[in-house]
């Protein structure tokens, strides 16, 4: 069961930065007035979130013996206060381990895996690539916007962004 947990929290700790990445882009995309954008990085942030709290439900059902050794240990040290902690965490790992528990969080696997697939593929299509950036920024761009100072880093930029679109 502690292998169990302890991978589980290694998942969350994982995704939870995942996601809190993903909080990060929908706020730049929006200053940007990039609402599409908004919208999917939005998405795969909830999705990504779903599936920390599935996986880490799911990890926390199966750690109940674990749990419970702890629990004895503390007990058997007179550590009274540790051992209350241990058994709560026995008892919440036995209410996600009960049947309804574990069809809920199945259920948020299943919604939250499609949701962040679909929102990568959006995000694919609806980022500006490196090519795009500089056509933005170069004497052909589409509005007065700021562009190259002079015609040799338009050239060595445009040469950069070929090598990204193409790798």
């Amino acid at each position: 069961g502690g292998l169990r947990l302890a991978s589980g929290t290694l998942a969350a700790v994982a995704g939870g930065v995942w996601v809190g990445m993903d909080v990060g882009y929908p706020i730049q995309a929006a200053g940007n007035k990039e609402y599409s954008l908004f919208i999917a990085y939005g998405s795969r942030a909830l999705g990504g979130a779903a599936l920390i709290a599935g996986e880490g439900g799911i990890a926390m059902a199966a750690s109940k013996p674990f749990w419970e050794a702890m629990a004895r240990r503390a007990t058997a040290r007179g550590w009274t206060q540790a051992a209350g902690y241990f058994s709560m965490g026995a008892n919440v790992s036995a209410k996600l381990a009960s049947k309804q528990a574990q069809l809920i969080l199945g259920r948020v696997l299943k919604i939250g895996g499609p949701v962040v697939f679909g929102a990568t593929l959006a995000i694919e299509v609806l980022r500006p690539d490196a090519l795009e950036a500089w056509c933005d920024k170069s004497v052909y761009r589409k509005s007065n916007g700021d562009g190259y100072d002079d015609q040799e880093e338009e050239m060595t930029e445009l040469l950069v962004a070929i090598e990204l679109v193409t790798r």
